[in-house]
């Protein structure tokens, strides 16, 4: 669900496993049951406002927002999620101007597109820039003195797909909380945070806006996705683990966890290996641990890390498969 980390105080949160094991249905559930255009999306919708809510679990300063499918191909250190700025550590925000994605989620908002933000994790925020986002909503949505949050997210969600229909979309588009957010916090707490934003230049974005950076994990069913294959109509395919109760293990299920394991062996190789404190196991110095000590790696544990490394790389290119470890 969450962990704190001794450096900053920070929480990760996983929409979707709070919102199973933690939270009630949104008060505006039924309503959603009874809307055409959401029930196909009900269960997204109420992950999407269960993060509106994050900051209610925590009282941490940070708060990092990331999804189930998403796994860490890097040890998470401080730096390469934050930078100093004038208000103290500013989290880094990562987006792309070159393919629009949540639109209507962002023009509901009344604000102009910059990037998409639903585009790297962990998403990490202020604490108190989630209740500037809801007020924000009940401001532009609320018709009486008495509405909240919860009171108002249907008709913004309806306001989403006004948004939507405007643009020709086939369906309408189901909101992101990424992309709710990131772009709130460009246009209201710019400062705050550091960004680095892919092709900003698209929309002449300030070339410090646009720095590229480090990342620390992947979003594992839409990696390698590349926005020219929206554009020409590239049949991409998302790998999706299965779940029991709704379908069947699949070929998709097992080649998402095929990429995962991939993508984890390859991060492995920009990071230093350490090897196993084997102070307990006498006579067994052959142990190994990730992150047991941090003794000089010798050539036995460089040799491992080679031994995954390339294979997890040619996984991942699709030139080499489990049998072939060497």
């Amino acid at each position: 669900m969450g962990h704190f980390l001794g450096w900053n105080q920070l929480l990760f949160y996983t929409g979707a496993v709070v919102t199973h094991f933690v939270s009630a249905k949104p008060p505006f559930y039924d309503e959603l049951l009874t809307l055409p255009k959401a029930v196909n999306f009900v269960g997204m919708i109420e992950k999407e406002w269960s993060e509106s809510w994050a900051d209610n679990f925590s009282t941490a300063d940070y708060i990092a927002v990331i999804d189930s499918d998403v796994v860490f191909t890097s040890f998470v250190l401080p730096s390469l999620l934050f930078e100093p700025g004038p208000h103290g550590l500013r989290p880094i925000v990562m987006g792309h101007s070159a393919h629009e994605v949540f639109p209507a989620t962002v023009l509901a908002l009344r604000l102009v597109w910059v990037a998409e933000f639903m585009d790297n994790f962990p998403l990490v925020i202020h604490r108190q820039h989630f209740a500037s986002l809801r007020r924000v909503l009940v401001m532009l949505y609320g018709a009486h003195e008495s509405d909240d949050f919860d009171s108002v997210f249907v008709p913004y969600l309806k306001g989403v797909w006004e948004e939507s229909s405007k643009s020709l979309a086939k369906l309408p588009e189901c909101i992101c909380f990424h992309s709710m957010m990131g772009s709130f916090l460009y246009h209201r707490y710019k400062e705050f945070y550091a960004w680095s934003i892919r092709h900003g230049h698209v929309k002449s974005l300030p070339a410090e806006h646009c720095c590229p950076r480090l990342r620390v994990a992947h979003h594992v069913p839409y990696w390698g996705m590349e926005n020219w294959m929206a554009r020409w109509g590239y049949h991409y395919k998302q790998l999706k683990f299965a779940i029991a109760w709704k379908s069947p293990a699949s070929v998709g299920d097992l080649a998402y966890r095929q990429r995962s394991a991939a993508l984890m062996f390859a991060g492995l190789c920009a990071v230093r290996w350490a090897q196993g404190n084997t102070s307990l196991a006498r006579g067994r110095d052959r142990l190994v641990a990730i992150n047991s000590s941090w003794r000089i790696t010798d050539v036995g544990m460089l040799d491992a890390q080679h031994d995954l490394c390339v294979q997890g790389l040619a996984l991942l290119e699709g030139r080499g498969t489990w049998e072939d470890r060497k």
